[in-house]
């Protein structure tokens, strides 16, 4: 077993029994309420932690443009994963753990924001990276 395979074991560890991160762990989406747009703007995020790869979903505006991007804790910008115009249904957008350069990010927290016309919602995250 290396070095690595101890440290992601030992967080998701952490990240699975520890009380304090259970709200955040074991929630599956977050809702932030639009301006006098109506309705709620969902984006979930699936597994949390993640070992290697996470997946995102959200349904933008239709006929707004919108952007997701991947924050490090300080809300630096580490990838803008991708920017669209919103049609009918979700999207559904995967993240592999690289940067805006191609490399892979170290383990830790991290921050998925999505911004779709007047609204933006946001979830923190632990992603390890995979083996």
């Amino acid at each position: 077993t290396s070095g690595r395979e101890l440290v992601a074991d030992s967080l998701l560890r952490f990240f699975r029994a520890d009380e304090t991160t259970k709200p955040w762990y074991l929630s599956g989406q977050l809702s932030v309420s639009g301006p006098p747009l109506g309705g709620e703007f969902r984006l979930a995020l699936l597994p949390n932690p993640a070992r290697g790869e996470v997946a995102f979903s959200f349904t933008p505006e239709a006929q707004r443009e919108w952007r997701l991007e991947i924050l490090d804790p300080s809300g630096r910008r580490v990838r803008e994963l991708a920017r669209g115009v919103g049609g009918p249904g979700a999207v559904s957008l995967r993240w592999d753990g690289r940067d805006a350069t191609g490399t892979q990010v170290r383990s830790g927290i991290f921050w998925v924001r999505v911004t779709s016309g007047e609204r933006q919602a946001s979830r923190r995250f632990a992603f390890v990276r995979g083996g």
